[in-house]
């Protein structure tokens, strides 16, 4: 698949002025009917941030589509703005910020949303790019918010999905970090095929297939080592991020691999890749079933493990499958009842209420060099005194977005998307 490399350099100054973006950044805003913004007059003076140690990181599908005709949707109104305006007052208790169906297309949601978490210190961000001659009608909503300064940045399109994803340029984004104790984080996020309740599981699952190979090659390519990857001429980069003081995307185009994996200065460190968003992969064999997995989660299990060690680190907390999307809430007749019945459709047959309890959402930990780090060790060219800091889970969890009652203000708002979201906190330990 195409991917395209943009490395950032942080701002060591205020920047008060317009940056004009690329003649393709200009006609995509056009074409999405976004507006250019000044960014940087909040922005701090970065060159003496501090390596974060601890990292709280959520992973999301807020749900916002791109405007469209009524009947199109899934439900009569889903109240866009009211939740973004509530949405942004979650931002205060994340670091990073992965977000999936954000989408910047016909609308300045995304935009906005960028501008708010920018005054509170997200400086960073990397989106979901479009093109004029990519042959999509919107981008494929993906955002990443970062306090975290990102040194390196990419993303690739997958080919065209099946029914109304064929519409979207999906793909997956990427942001490198640079965190405390020489620990390199590498954030990834997608959205993969959504399933078709009326078309069947089989064409979508196809589709996911073909995405997820995408997926682990665009991994594999951007944390090699850039020796490995070979060089690309700045005409063949492109870019989806933006660093602090620049304005609009940093170009459209789609070019060759981005490095991550290569450390210079002969300073080893430790790396990592975290894999976060809605896979639309049903961990759950059946609805009811918490424990036994799907054997289409098993194929995910399979093709992320190829990359390194790869822990599911929601299952890892829970020790089950909890479910992401179509929660459900039992009433006073054993009968099953949707626990947020404004965005989510739900379809009953012969009184069974289907397309819920599904586990959709995931945040995967990969360790990419720990089988090569244990033979050196064992080879006697690494010793354990070498060895960088590690990286470690301090929590996960599930979390619904559920909207309070104060915050309502009398819509009938019970969560913020028909997905609930995951997050995690990271630490590094010496």
């Amino acid at each position: 698949p195409p991917f395209a490399p943009l490395s950032l350099a942080p701002s060591s100054s205020h920047h008060s002025s317009l940056t004009l973006p690329s003649l393709f950044s200009l006609l995509d805003l056009v074409r999405m009917g976004g507006t250019l913004q000044k960014h940087g007059e909040t922005a701090e003076d970065l060159s003496n941030v501090q390596p974060f140690g601890t990292i709280r990181i959520l992973s999301y599908n807020l749900f916002m589509r791109p405007p469209a005709p009524h009947f199109t949707h899934n439900v009569v109104n889903d109240l866009k703005d009211e939740r973004l305006e509530i949405f942004q007052q979650q931002l205060k208790d994340y670091d990073v910020i992965c977000l999936q169906e954000c989408f910047g297309a016909f609308s300045s949601r995304r935009g906005r949303l960028i501008e708010e978490a920018r005054r509170q210190g997200f400086f960073w961000h990397v989106l979901s790019p479009m093109s004029l001659t990519s042959g999509f009608l919107v981008d494929g909503g993906l955002l990443i918010l970062s306090k975290v300064p990102i040194s390196q940045s990419a993303y690739t399109i997958f080919s065209r999905g099946k029914f109304s994803d064929a519409l979207a340029a999906k793909g997956a984004i990427y942001a490198r970090m640079e965190l405390a104790g020489d620990v390199v984080l590498h954030v990834f996020t997608t959205h993969l095929q959504a399933s078709y309740h009326v078309y069947g599981v089989a064409p979508s699952a196809e589709v996911r297939a073909r995405q997820l190979d995408a997926l682990v090659h665009f991994i594999s390519e951007c944390t090699r080592p850039s020796s490995a990857r070979g060089e690309r001429s700045a005409a063949e980069a492109g870019g989806a991020a933006e660093a602090p003081g620049a304005a609009g995307a940093a170009g459209a185009g789609a070019g060759g691999g981005v490095g991550g994996g290569g450390d210079g200065g002969g300073v080893r460190k430790e790396h990592r890749v975290l894999v976060l968003g809605d896979l639309n992969i049903d961990a759950r064999s059946q609805p009811d079933n918490q424990d036994e997995p799907s054997e289409e989660y098993k194929v995910l299990r399979s093709k992320l493990g190829s990359l390194g060690s790869a822990v599911d680190i929601i299952y890892d907390t829970y020790k089950h499958f909890p479910v992401t999307f179509g929660d459900v809430v039992t009433d006073a007749n054993g009968k099953l009842l949707p626990a947020e019945e404004t965005l989510t459709a739900h379809v009953y047959e012969d009184g069974v209420i289907r397309g819920v309890c599904q586990t959709l959402d995931y945040i995967w930990l990969i360790d990419p060099s720990r089988e090569e780090v244990a033979l050196q060790e064992a080879k006697g060219h690494v010793t354990t005194e070498e060895r960088r800091a590690k990286l470690t889970v301090a929590s996960a969890e599930v979390n619904p977005m559920r909207v309070e009652e104060s915050q309502r203000a009398g819509l009938p708002l019970s969560h913020l998307s028909d997905h609930l979201a995951v997050q995690v906190q990271l630490e590094v330990v010496p």
